[in-house]
């Protein structure tokens, strides 16, 4: 076995090791994300499928979140990983784990930024799941935070979520920045609804593969209760950010177009969500004591300028 990793290869070999008892021989192991949680495509010796492997970093319950989630999700018609085996299957004592088929390689932020014309499909597909996530499957999430093996990670997700956006770390380093941040928060209407979101739903979240289906990624680590203007926010901010493709870009039109109209309260709620993410990069930076320099200048432009948001939000009221 051949393995490739310059951050982990100990990680690497637990994986061939664990993936070698399901399957047989293992060619070589390729990190494809290592985050939260450590994701590696696993390659055989023989003519077997490529997997997707998922291995607990340093939080084990988004994992365990997933095992209980992803099942009860894709019987109800939400795009996620299928799960083959976990740890719960594995003869010895291990961090937990997901085996999966490798639904697709390519994440959407390639996609995006290869200027696919199927990128497209793929975009739409997007937004009219993270309108119609709630409907498919709110109601048993519902059941799950109160009830299910995983309820004290949901609850834990959707307690950070609700609680008021902490501003102290900004305030340590800039405290007329965080006083004026503070108050012009508090002129926003909070989104309030309570529909099933994603949390994370950016395109390094977004599989896609040669027949534009797309496959959601990482729902156990922020699934929570709130407005799914944060996840087309997030969606958007990632098409812009990590793709280059702006509010006017076929990519972000045709979100728009799956998502359909946006009423001028969830207008102004991507305005909320885009001020809460230069907060929380300012409240990041300062904790590893990095220059604010170019995020305060965009709260301040924001502020200042009533800032109508990075894509003009309101072009896309009905």
């Amino acid at each position: 076995m051949q393995t490739r990793n310059p951050h982990n290869p100990e990680r690497d070999r637990k994986i061939a090791e664990i993936t070698e008892y399901f399957f047989g021989p293992v060619a070589r192991v390729s990190k494809c994300h290592s985050q939260t949680n450590y994701c590696a495509i696993v390659m055989f010796e023989q003519a077997i499928p490529q997997r997707l492997v998922k291995l607990t970093n340093y939080n084990p319950h988004a994992i365990e979140a997933e095992i209980e989630l992803y099942p009860r999700m894709a019987e109800a018609g939400v795009p996620v990983p299928k799960i083959e085996f976990t740890h719960r299957d594995y003869p010895s004592v291990t961090d937990p784990f997901m085996i999966m088929p490798l639904f697709s390689g390519a994440k959407l932020t390639a996609v995006c930024s290869q200027d696919v014309p199927d990128a497209v499909a793929a975009c739409q597909s997007c937004g009219r799941l993270l309108r119609n996530l709630d409907t498919l499957f709110g109601t048993e999430f519902r059941e799950l935070q109160t009830t299910g093996q995983s309820k004290e990670q949901f609850t834990a997700i959707q307690e950070g979520l609700d609680a008021p956006l902490d501003v102290s770390c900004l305030k340590q380093v800039d405290r007329r920045l965080a006083c004026s941040t503070a108050e012009y928060l508090d002129e926003f209407r909070v989104p309030i609804e309570r529909q099933l979101t994603h949390g994370q739903f950016h395109t390094e979240n977004i599989l896609t593969d040669e027949e534009n289906r797309i496959c959601v990624v990482d729902f156990g680590e922020s699934i929570a209760l709130s407005s799914p203007t944060r996840d087309l926010f997030y969606l958007l901010w990632s098409l812009q950010i990590w793709c280059q493709r702006d509010g006017n870009s076929p990519e972000a039109r045709a979100v728009f177009d799956g998502c359909g109209p946006l009423s001028d309260e969830e207008v102004d709620q991507l305005r909320y969500w885009e001020l809460v993410s230069y907060v929380n990069q300012a409240n990041e930076a300062a904790k590893r004591s990095e220059d604010l320099s170019v995020v305060k200048a965009k709260i301040l432009e924001f502020i200042r300028a009533d800032s109508k948001g990075f894509m003009d939000w309101s072009s896309f009221a009905s």
